[in-house]
């Protein structure tokens, strides 16, 4: 099931994405079909991963003293807040990553494994009604990783979220770069090692499932730069070597490569993304990116307790560690520099008392994506993209007019520079469903359409039933009833039924798609 459910992720992201909300498509197409366009409407997350925010939110000095100052300008992690961390707890001993996608343990066991042995109690458990649960990979164990957490040698703190993670240890805990490699993450002092013994029953376990975003897809974009479809980050194809940590900030933040003007020197997370955990001597595709081939790259996050150092990772193992700023500023590292991968939410309510459905197309994972829905939900789109959202209304509502972040009544597009909210509202209109063609006035009932309309009118009515005698009396006037319409006017489904009496005593009357009874 788990392969179907990929394969029709990527047949709507490319092969249907622009075809879904094209005129008759959901009404013609078999109910199989049209259980596969729900699908589409709601990709899974866990194909793809935004990366969370690191967790910090304080900027330093640069130099010593190493203190405090203020975020604005630096480019230092604190600066962004992209993508915070958020979980969703599930009620079942699981927490989701509303990022990432992935689900994980609330708690885990408190015992240590070895890495087979760990293999084996995630392969075995069977937790929330799942029983593919797995050991995670080290790009996931590290998104957990809340590097706002200072870190104190005496009594280190669980560098994680404890209201949803309570328990943990701070400690390593086994993680992955696929199904034989063992690593660790430790969530006491946020590093990485390759070099745990796998055969040492020493090491914590938390377990995840889902789908695994660790796997990288890069597309060259022939600009300089390269962007991988599965964070949605775009990065400089030609990395830069022997900086400090101080100039590579401003070197990112001055950048131009591409065109683009936005870049950013990567937080820890960001980085990690950026580094192949399949390989090494360099960790990274060499296919994509000219890297420096010794060293170490910094980052934007500077250790929390420890204001003197800053995080980065090795460019022959990937492995991260800590380096000092150094007491002048003055010790080099490589530099790569980064740009989107931040995510929107975008809300959509339906607050009237008829009722619709809102079409949209938007850009996410930095691919083109559409979806459709009649009830309230929340998706996720690129910082910095525009989604086009269309309001349809059902039969016999009309649609009455954006609020939020549209207005009016027409076709909307919303810029996705923050989190957005819209609500589409729809009208019931049962009791005034005929129309003059060509004009806003509506009539609640045949007869009152008759008298209110001059002479040479096409009256449109809906689909449904007037209990009513109709009386055509009037010298000269002819008028056109025509009946079956659907609740915007647009087109004719079905007929429309008078139950009552058709009197035609002066004038012209003709009718169309009208059932008398």
């Amino acid at each position: 099931m788990r392969s179907v459910l990929n394969f029709w992720y990527e047949v709507c992201l490319y092969g249907f994405d622009r075809s879904l909300d094209k005129g008759g498509f959901l009404m013609t197409k078999t109910t199989a079909l049209f259980s596969m366009l729900l699908f589409c409407a709601f990709p899974s997350a866990a194909s793809a991963a935004y990366i969370p925010d690191t967790g910090q939110t304080a900027c330093y000095q640069a130099v010593s003293p190493f203190g405090d100052i203020s975020c604005a300008g630096t480019g230092q992690d604190g600066f962004y807040g992209y993508n915070a961390m958020t979980f969703n707890d599930n009620g079942t001993g699981t927490v989701t990553d509303n990022n990432t996608g992935v689900m994980w343990q609330k708690e885990d066991d408190n015992q240590v494994y070895s890495f087979s042995q760990a293999q084996n109690a995630c392969g075995t458990l069977e937790l929330g009604g799942y029983d593919d649960w797995r050991v995670p990979t080290k790009k996931e164990l590290m998104s957990l990783v809340d590097y706002s957490v200072a870190y104190a040698e005496s009594n280190p703190l669980p560098q994680i979220n404890l209201t949803f993670f309570p328990n943990t240890n701070a400690a390593n805990y086994w993680a992955s770069t696929d199904s034989v490699s063992a690593q660790g993450v430790d969530f006491g002092t946020g590093l990485y090692s390759r070099s745990l013994d796998p055969s040492a029953a020493n090491v914590y376990l938390r377990c995840a499932r889902g789908s695994s975003s660790a796997n990288q897809s890069l597309v060259d974009n022939s600009d300089g730069t390269v962007t991988d479809s599965t964070t949605g980050l775009m990065w400089h194809k030609v990395a830069t070597e022997q900086m400090t940590w101080a100039d590579s900030l401003s070197y990112c933040e001055g950048s131009a490569v591409g065109g683009y003007e936005d870049w950013r020197l990567p937080n820890i997370k960001e980085l990690e993304a950026w580094f192949d955990d399949t390989r090494s001597s360099p960790a990274i595709n060499a296919a994509y990116f000219q890297a420096a081939l010794t060293d170490a790259y910094w980052t934007s996050t500077s250790r929390a307790g420890r204001p003197d150092e800053v995080w980065g990772i090795d460019v022959s193992s990937g492995a991260v560690s800590s380096y000092f700023k150094g007491m002048t500023g003055n010790l080099p590292h490589n530099v790569q520099c980064v740009r989107g991968g931040a995510v929107g939410f975008l809300s959509i309510s339906f607050p009237g008392t008829g009722t619709g459905a809102v079409t949209g197309d938007g850009v996410r994972y930095g691919l083109p994506v559409s979806f459709s829905a009649n009830t309230a939900l929340t998706e996720k789109f690129d910082i910095g993209t525009a989604v086009n959202l269309q309001a349809s209304p059902a039969e016999f509502s009309l649609f009455s007019g954006w609020s939020g972040s549209c207005s009016g009544t027409g076709d909307c597009a919303v810029l996705m520079d923050s989190d957005k909210s819209v609500a589409a509202t729809f009208t019931q209109n049962i009791t005034n469903s005929i129309v003059i063609n060509g004009t806003t006035t509506y009539f609640s009932s045949l007869q009152a359409a008759y008298n209110g309309s001059p002479s040479g009118s096409l009256l449109k009515v809906w689909g449904t039933e007037y209990s009513e005698n109709l009386s055509a009396n009037i010298s000269n006037k002819s008028i056109t009833i025509e009946g079956g319409y659907n609740s915007n006017y647009s087109a004719i489904s079905g007929y429309t039924t008078l139950h009552g009496i058709l009197v035609i005593s002066q004038g012209s009357l003709t009718v169309r798609n009208l059932i008398i009874r």
